[in-house]
């Protein structure tokens, strides 16, 4: 049967919580070093291989030297990922807001700014203009665009609202 290691050592960072979460579940202890601390600073050092960090990580737990962070508990750390993924929706709807705005400078039309650009009437206007992209001719490929950008700001807003209902 194979020893169980003393203690896990790591550096915080995006995989920390999910092994801080194994090694409580098979009862191993275990540090998540604060890499940002002074201790760590690296002075003078012509090489810096991962072989080295794991040499340092282990030296400064074995002198009990070693700047840890304390993780969220799982539910935090959950919770606080769905509110990062939000961020990241609301900057892909935001990115084709963008988009249709461009498209229609482009063709010399303007939308109402802010708020009012994106009420129901103004996004019934905007699929006025729009047209399927496969059977527009070449000189209105611009409409087929924003066929397909008002398609993806839906779908966009379709995958924000039960993100936000759950927040």
């Amino acid at each position: 049967m194979a020893k169980q290691p003393g203690r896990v050592v790591i550096a915080v960072g995006s995989q920390a919580g999910w092994v801080c979460d194994l090694c409580q579940t098979l009862k191993i202890p275990i540090q998540v070093a604060n890499t940002n601390h002074a201790a760590w600073c690296w002075k003078n050092v012509k090489r810096k291989t991962d072989k080295d960090d794991a040499l340092k990580l282990s030296q400064l737990s074995a002198m009990n030297q070693l700047p840890l962070v304390k993780l969220p508990t799982r539910r935090i750390s959950q919770w606080r990922s769905l509110i990062a993924y939000r961020h990241t929706l609301i900057g892909r709807r935001t990115a084709v807001k963008n988009n249709i705005r461009s498209i229609l400078d482009r063709e010399g039309l303007t939308m109402p700014g802010g708020r009012t650009g994106w009420t129901k009437q103004s996004m019934a206007a905007l699929g006025l203009l729009s047209r399927p992209i496969c059977p527009v001719s070449g000189d209105e490929l611009w409409r087929g665009q924003l066929h397909v950008e008002l398609q993806a700001l839906d779908q966009t807003q379709r995958l924000i609202d039960p993100v936000e209902q759950k927040l």
